[in-house]
């Protein structure tokens, strides 16, 4: 095929290349949009995710208070696992 023919066929290709392109864009813009609304709106989970930071925070807390020395006077000397246990599923 010629020069002028592979050129001639690219030019008359181009309409269509650019209607491909236009429909892209426009599909783009769309998830854009779609993207932007769904950002906006609450998380749906976050009452859980809530209710798990707190019980990841109860739990240190436990684990913390059993590695603190232990107090001389206390009433029953049970192992402080045994204590941070209890303490856990008392809640």
């Amino acid at each position: 095929m010629g020069t002028i023919k592979q050129l001639e066929n690219r030019v008359s290709s181009l309409p269509r290349l650019a209607a491909d392109v236009e429909t892209r864009r426009q599909e783009a813009l769309t998830r854009i949009e779609q993207a932007d609304k769904a950002l906006a709106e609450p998380f749906k989970h976050a009452a859980a995710l809530k209710a798990a930071q707190d019980n990841t925070e109860r739990v240190d807390q436990l684990m913390a208070d059993a590695l603190k020395p232990e107090d001389k006077h206390s009433p029953t000397p049970l192992p402080k696992v045994i204590r941070a246990w209890r303490r856990c599923n008392a809640s």
